[in-house]
């Protein structure tokens, strides 16, 4: 419980650090934080219904602050948290070259469909060359930033209960071993 509700208080400490940066620079060289944390939860956060519940809680807590449709990045980070899970059931993450290129990939299609999600709802072309330009920067910084983040997760899950902090142990069985 106590690693929950750590991720929690640094989800809104991100949060409330993205929207001061966001006063003071352009959206585009703006590191999206609260994502990078959903990512990180993914990748290291070993129960699925907690995880998840992570991702939505602070999805809402971005929505309010940010002043987006509410339930917008709420089911976006729904999907990251989904996307990293299953990466790094699959894929060996460990390194920061993999987490980077990850986050990236990420980047994109967080990005891309926030501009459509934004676009349905807002009967505007969501399409324009401006905000698709805007991607790119934030590809770089996410990809910057990641590695950081994904060790401050497990710093405080480490430091506020070893529940959550680490992967699963794989089944070993030694079954028709022999010395």
């Amino acid at each position: 419980m106590k690693p929950f509700v750590g991720i929690l208080v640094f989800g809104a400490l991100l949060a409330t650090v993205q929207g001061v940066l966001g006063n003071h620079l352009p959206q585009a060289f703006c590191p999206d934080l609260g994502m990078l944390l959903v990512l990180a939860l993914g990748l290291i956060w070993r129960s699925a219904a907690a995880g998840l519940l992570l991702a939505v809680l602070l999805g809402y807590l971005s929505d309010f602050l940010s002043g987006s449709l509410m339930g917008q990045l709420a089911l976006l980070r729904i999907l990251v948290f989904g996307a990293a899970r299953a990466v790094s059931r699959q894929l060996s993450l460990l390194g920061s070259l993999p987490l980077a290129l990850f986050s990236i990939v990420i980047t994109a299609v967080h990005g891309v469909a926030l501009l459509l999600l934004t676009g349905l709802f807002s009967l505007e072309v969501p399409f324009e060359t401006p905000e698709w330009m805007a991607l790119f920067p934030q590809m770089v910084l996410n990809a910057i930033f990641v590695t950081p983040m994904v060790a401050a997760v497990r710093f405080i899950a480490a430091k506020l209960g070893d529940d959550e902090s680490g992967r699963r142990a794989l089944p070993i069985t030694a079954k028709g071993f022999r010395p």
